[in-house]
């Protein structure tokens, strides 16, 4: 009698293929998971994913999955050329950074994989923070220390800089700009070098200013905004030349895609923002947006109403928040195909502050479309905002003109009431 060993076992040898493939599908859907919660910068969920992926199988299967996630395409909404998109490596290295408590510091050379691969023998998440922000700190330092001090961000409330980093980098960012040369060049002005420093490139983009050169008019606007004491903003309004002169003024060595963000910034490549997907592009896609309000306004044809849908689908890729300030201005607009599509738009912003915007929206509107616009919205946002329902509630508590809609809405995604 011929007795069979395990692995010579066809019933064995099936079971065991079953549970590998089970465990390849449940692998598959978390990455997913990740992938999804990365591009629509649902920075909570994905932290709960993480923490979820470290307790069961631990910290290194966090890292694997979170490399694999930047190779992973996630969906976006309908009105784009595809219905899924790769994640966007900038978009990728920043939600990252925030998760792993480094946002700020995302402009430092090193890709991001090696990176995050540099802690994947941390035996925890919290071991593992430390040691990725003792390494940012060290070569963002550097960078600074060797006048590169584009895109870091210091300015943004959340920040976990370390406080000696953070003055360094102001204190830096400021001695910079204080080199820049504007040179005439019959008719206008020269601004390559201010775009190369922090505070005038956010000055330029906040502006919409388009290129490398601008007339004496746009540049005045440019020093009346630009974030610098008096005395600065004397010297660049004196720094206009005819000539470049020989200050120390050299231009930062970028790392590839920080280059490739700043020219599309300077040249509104809005394909190129896209691509990159980075929180650095909402200054110049509001300006893009507003323009293209005032251009439907102006014309109400087809083609300037597809450039104004198109530019609504750019501040979506990017998903800030920031960019809902914007909608919910377009949102009080008396032309409902004006409010209908920023309506739609806030619906991919997964956040409360956005529910009460939706509400509001609701409950004052007198046009029936724009109200189950706002509904579809509310819809979309609920599965990923739990916070949605007690909002509700709460406005269906106190005075809503159009409380009966809302009602409605609540019956039918909870419960009577």
């Amino acid at each position: 009698m011929i007795v069979l060993n395990g692995d010579d076992n066809p019933l064995h040898r099936i079971m065991k293929a079953s549970k590998q493939k089970i465990k390849e599908i449940e692998e598959e859907t978390v990455i997913q998971e990740i992938a999804n919660a990365i591009g629509d910068r649902r920075i909570k969920d994905l932290s709960d994913i993480t923490t979820n992926v470290e307790l069961t199988d631990g910290w290194s299967t966090v890292i694997e999955y979170l490399i694999s996630a930047s190779r992973t395409q996630y969906s976006v909404p309908i009105g784009y050329a595809h219905p899924r998109v790769m994640v966007e490596p900038l978009k990728f290295r920043e939600v990252v950074f925030e998760l792993l408590g480094c946002s700020g510091l995302e402009p430092i050379p090193e890709p991001t994989e090696e990176l995050l691969l540099g802690t994947i023998s941390a035996d925890s998440s919290v071991d593992a923070i430390r040691l990725l922000l003792d390494t940012v700190t060290e070569s963002a330092e550097n960078q600074v220390a060797n006048g590169d001090t584009l895109f870091f961000d210091v300015y943004n409330s959340g920040h976990r800089i370390p406080t000696n980093l953070a003055i360094a980098i102001e204190m830096a960012q400021t001695q910079i700009i204080t080199l820049v040369d504007v040179v005439r060049q019959r008719n206008s002005l020269l601004i390559e070098d201010l775009w190369y420093t922090e505070l005038g490139r956010i000055a330029l983009a906040n502006l919409g200013v388009l290129g490398r050169t601008i007339s004496s008019e746009q540049y005045e606007l440019v020093l009346s905004v630009i974030q610098v004491s008096p005395t600065i903003k004397d010297k660049l309004q004196r720094s206009k030349k005819d000539i470049t002169s020989n200050n120390p003024f050299d231009k930062p060595s970028l790392s590839p895609h920080y280059a490739d963000l700043l020219d599309f910034i300077i040249n509104h490549n809005t394909e190129g923002l896209r691509t990159l997907g980075s929180k650095h592009s909402v200054p110049t896609l509001n300006h893009l947006l507003r323009s293209a309000i005032d251009e439907y306004k102006a014309t109400e044809s087809s083609q300037s109403y597809r450039a104004l849908l198109s530019s609504i689908r750019d501040h979506i890729s990017i998903r800030m928040l920031e960019s809902a300030i914007i909608l919910d201005e377009m949102t009080y607009e008396k032309n409902p195909r004006i409010v209908t599509p920023a309506i739609g738009a806030l619906g991919n912003y997964y956040h409360s502050s956005i529910v009460n915007v939706l509400i509001n929206t609701i409950c004052t509107t007198r046009i029936a479309k724009v109200r189950e616009s706002a509904l579809v919205s509310l819809k979309n946002i609920k599965y990923r905002c739990p916070e949605t329902r007690a909002i509700v509630e709460n406005t269906l508590s106190s005075d809503c003109k159009n409380s009966s809609a809302l009602r409605r809405f609540y019956r039918e995604n909870w419960k009577s009431y």
